[in-house]
């Protein structure tokens, strides 16, 4: 027994220290409110968004619901509609934007939820086709696009049929501006255990693990003042982001075959046009402030765009232009979502899209 003493104490010890760090964390941490804060278990005192944000109260679109007709239908992820545990309001998503300019039905799906062939056998669908379909994905998703792709990109419809011609949409703009919405503030509570052991682990994680491991990859930016957060010169993304760096250019080329086939089977009824929207990543957003960056890094939506005949939404552009611009919290600085500012600008590219298609006539 003496022999085990000094190994008991010592196990004592550890298990004290634990639950020492584990009530300091637990009171003093803030609750977490960005899904990159959570996953790297960073402190939302450093990279929280300090700035107001705005939303539409209530949404103008119908988010995973699709029992009527609509003018707009979106094939997307959580860059276009809310799901459990995202802080993203469901007031601030692009398609509200849309929705206000226009005054035309929106409705988002969610493609975890659904499949595109789901969606184009729909009874709605087939009866009262959507006059726009919007295949939306996140740029990290092009490495494993096969939900959205599985059946296409096995023929000869790279090089894809005439895009027919559509009438117009007629603009019905709701006049509806969106409602401030203000930084989230802590409320007073006591200790949270649960946050305090998921804020250590992450902590003891983030010391022992190799940061390819990390879920989430913490990058130092060459300037300050695109982030509201106290850290505006770090960055954090999902490690998710870098995938793409792996991708040969001819398993880029079969997802770009395999959307223009998707484009052109939806397009064959001369009812539908389809727009392919890609979200720039995070890490592709601010890439020209990176100098940890490889040099070949791939812009995904540019190379997709690269051969013609695709109709891609070029928000990469419009992003690059409001990263020069300055614009701050383009993207959340906790999250991996864009913020409100981000969200806007998405649906000015989807408008000029469009307009290009003649979908949008103005006056």
């Amino acid at each position: 027994m003496p022999r085990l003493l000094p190994k008991l104490l010592a196990l004592v010890a550890v298990f004290a220290a634990f639950a020492i760090g584990i009530a300091w964390y637990g009171a003093t941490v803030p609750p977490y409110v960005g899904d990159l804060t959570r996953l790297g278990g960073y402190s939302e005192d450093d990279f929280g968004w300090t700035e107001p944000q705005a939303r539409f109260d209530p949404p103008l679109y119908h988010a995973h619901r699709y029992d009527a007709p609509v003018d707009v239908l979106i094939f997307g992820d959580s860059m276009s509609l809310h799901r459990s545990g995202e802080q993203t309001d469901p007031g601030s998503y692009w398609p509200n934007y849309l929705a206000a300019r226009t005054g035309w039905r929106v409705a988002a799906l969610h493609r975890h939820d659904w499949t595109l062939d789901d969606v184009l056998q729909h009874a709605v669908y087939r009866q009262a086709p959507p006059r726009v379909l919007i295949v939306q994905f996140a740029e990290r998703a092009i490495v494993g696009l096969e939900r959205i792709t599985a059946g296409y990109g096995n023929g000869s419809g790279c090089d894809g049929a005439a895009t027919p011609v559509f009438d117009p949409l007629p603009l019905r703009p709701l006049g509806r501006q969106p409602l401030p919405l203000p930084p989230p503030r802590p409320s007073a509570r006591g200790v949270d255990f649960s946050l305090g052991a998921h804020h250590l682990k992450r902590r003891v994680l983030t010391q022992l693990l190799p940061s390819a491991w990390q879920p989430v990859r913490r990058f130092a930016l060459d300037r300050a003042g695109l982030f509201s957060s106290r850290r505006d010169r770090e960055l954090l993304v999902f490690a998710d982001d870098l995938r793409k760096l792996d991708m040969t250019p001819d398993q880029l080329a079969r997802q770009r075959c395999a959307l223009r086939e998707i484009q052109d089977a939806v397009q064959a009824s001369g009812k539908t046009v389809l727009l392919v929207l890609v979200v720039p990543d995070k890490l592709s957003t601010y890439r020209a402030h990176l100098p940890a960056l490889p040099p070949d890094y791939p812009e995904v939506p540019a190379l997709l765009a690269a051969a013609g005949g695709l109709q891609l939404v070029r928000v990469d552009r419009v992003f690059d232009a409001a990263v020069k611009a300055g614009v701050r919290d383009l993207f959340l600085p906790n999250d991996t979502h864009p913020g409100v500012a981000g969200h806007r600008l998405i649906a000015d590219a989807v408008m000029h899209s469009l307009r290009e298609l003649g979908i949008v006539v103005d006056d």
